[in-house]
C-alpha cells in the first residue's frame, strides 16, 4: 500500500481512472494495447484515465483484466471473508504480520532476515515485491 501512497499525489483525486492509469505505468502497458486488448476505444480510454470521464462496467471489467485484476476472483474473495473463511492470501499476510508485531522486534527483524535471505534466488516478479514489501516492514519494527 506505501507504493499506491507515493503514487498518490500523481493522481487526480481518489478516482480510479488515474489510479489504473498509474497502474497501467507501472506495468509498462501502453493505452494502445491496453485499448485494443479491452475493446475501450484510446480516446475514452484516455479520457477514463485522466478522470474526465466513465466507461461501462462491461469495459471496466475488460480493462481489468488486461491488468491482471480478475473481478470474479475478488467477489469470491470478498464472499469468503464475509463468510468468516480465512483463504484468501490478504488474511494470511494480516495474521503474519499480526505475530511479527507481538514478537520481541529482534526475533521478528532475524525472521524477516531469514525470509528475504532465502527467497533471493528466485526471480518471480511477485515474490521480489512481496521481499521488497516485506523488507519495508521489517524497518517499522522497533
Amino acid at each position: 500500500m506505501a507504493k499506491l501512497d507515493q503514487f498518490e499525489h500523481k493522481t487526480m483525486g481518489p478516482g480510479l481512472g488515474p489510479k489504473i492509469n498509474v497502474l497501467l505505468n507501472l506495468l509498462d502497458l501502453t493505452q494502445a494495447k491496453v485499448s485494443e486488448e479491452s475493446d475501450v476505444s484510446r480516446s475514452n480510454l484516455n479520457r477514463f484515465l485522466r478522470g474526465q470521464t466513465n466507461i461501462r462496467s462491461d469495459s471496466f471489467v475488460k480493462l481489468l483484466a488486461t491488468l491482471g485484476v480478475n473481478v470474479n476472483e475478488l467477489l469470491s474473495l470478498k464472499l469468503k471473508e464475509a463468510l468468516g473463511e480465512k483463504t484468501s492470501q490478504r488474511q494470511i499476510g494480516q495474521d503474519i504480520e499480526n505475530i511479527f508485531l507481538h514478537l520481541d522486534p529482534l526475533v521478528a527483524k532475524t525472521l524477516i532476515d531469514t525470509i528475504v535471505s532465502r527467497s533471493k534466488k528466485f526471480k518471480s516478479k511477485g515474490l521480489i515485491e512481496a521481499v521488497a514489501n516485506l523488507t519495508e516492514f521489517r524497518a517499522t519494527l522497533r
